[in-house]
């Protein structure tokens, strides 16, 4: 195509009542409308369909542009393109443009949506103070694999400086990993990106459970305590915490799950308390009520209350849920005043797992009294079942288990499991 002679054509063609299009060469051409608008295209087949293929509007798009597009666009028709589908993709499509924005699309179409609230509220926590101020100006087409793995090593290097083990950063690999994915499933990032990204630090499973053996009477020295405490104006600890604290102990329950309980997830008549909002969907459950249970629960029931408060546990300052640190420094003070080997409020937890287990209790129903997911899909999906009566012969094993412990005297060498079967 002669270039000039194409200009020279362009600039003397003048509007009619109708629209008529002048070949300019190569299968470019251009339409003129009636208002004047003069449009460049090239006119090419693929599979057998003529294509009309806009190049530009002239004189904005000079015909020596019109002509270099034009062969972009004979490439892709010869390999079996069609350009005006990339286009449209390109002009419909909506990706961010850096991490900061993919952050904010993941927050609002995933975290609050499709993630339980706890999780949702820690993975938005570390993406905002932990991730976007290191790579959240960082462009989403230009992000590699390299720039996360450095940016988490630097994070785990900063928390062994300040004498930790650097655990956190394997938070931040969990949620840089579920981001990073989900961008990748609505096809901005290749897959590989953020896929078994390594932790930096390494963790140990926890096996700390409360002794009740005569020699180191960890269970009874704590129940005693705590029980002086319910009884007494005064003690280490707040009373709602000490309530709190021996629920966790006897009914194995997360700390979270306790404390969010509300009046109306106790129903005394039926005896069983349910559990909602828990930190995974297998932790909503009901749980049937021993005497020790039900007698901590009418005494917090029987307290005044302000009108509108709704919790059955509500944090002595605040009125509002009581954070987990403050039953964990709850727990450091008992650990202090008993003068025990350090143990947290989760402790309790795998201790009431650990009684359930040397007593023998089946471990669908350990499961289903702690909240864990069946291992199969019959427990999973089928198993609708509730259980209550094996579950309350469970939990009463705990509580005969601390009721034992604390009554237990120095002379007694039977095992926990010969107490726990009298």
């Amino acid at each position: 195509m002669d270039l000039s002679r194409a200009d020279r054509t362009l600039r003397n063609l003048k509007p009619r009542p109708k629209s008529y299009a002048v070949a300019l060469g190569n299968g470019v051409s251009c339409r003129v409308a009636p208002s004047g608008l003069r449009t460049l295209e090239l006119r090419a087949r693929l599979h057998g369909v003529t294509q009309r293929l806009q190049l530009g509007f002239y004189p904005a798009t000079t015909i020596a542009e019109a002509a270099a597009k034009a062969a972009e666009f004979r490439a892709k028709l010869k390999q079996g393109l069609n350009p005006k589908v990339e286009i449209r993709r390109a002009a419909s499509a909506d990706i961010p443009r850096n991490v900061a924005e993919a952050a904010a699309r993941f927050i609002d179409g995933h975290l609050s949506i499709k993630t339980r609230e706890r999780w949702a509220k820690e993975a938005t926590r570390i993406i905002k103070s932990d991730i976007m101020p290191v790579i959240g100006c960082y462009p989403l087409a230009q992000i590699q694999r390299s720039d996360l793995t450095s940016f988490i090593e630097a994070k785990a290097r900063a928390l062994r400086a300040k004498g930790g083990k650097g655990t956190m950063a394997n938070r931040v690999v969990a949620v840089v990993s579920k981001m990073f994915g989900w961008c990748a499933q609505q096809g901005w990032l290749s897959a590989e990106l953020a896929r078994n990204l390594p932790k930096p630090a390494v963790e140990t499973a926890k096996d700390r459970v409360l002794s009740a053996t005569p020699e180191l009477n960890e269970a009874g020295a704590l129940w005693n305590m705590l029980a002086r405490r319910v009884r007494s104006d005064t003690g280490p600890i707040p009373l709602v915490h000490a309530r709190v604290l021996q629920l966790l102990a006897i009914t194995g329950c997360r700390c979270s799950e306790i404390t969010n309980l509300t009046i109306a997830a106790v129903n005394l008549n039926s005896g069983v308390v349910t559990i909602a909002n828990g930190k995974t969907q297998a932790s909503n459950r009901s749980l049937p009520l021993t005497p020790a249970m039900r007698a901590i629960f009418e005494a917090a029931l029987s307290e005044p209350r302000e009108q509108r408060q709704q919790l059955l546990f509500p944090s002595p300052r605040a009125g509002k849920v009581i954070p987990s640190n403050e039953i964990s420094r709850s727990a450091r003070d008992l650990v202090k005043e008993l003068e025990h080997a350090p143990w947290t409020p989760h402790d309790l937890r795998r201790t009431a797992i650990s009684i359930m287990a040397e007593a023998g209790v089946d471990g669908d129903i350990r499961r289903r009294i702690t909240g864990h997911q069946a291992p199969d899909i019959h427990g999973r999906v089928y198993d609708r079942a509730q259980r209550l009566d094996d579950m309350r012969a469970a939990l009463l094993v705990i509580e005969v288990a601390y009721a034992t412990a604390a009554t237990a005297k120095a002379d007694n060498v039977s095992t926990l499991k010969d107490r726990i079967s009298k």
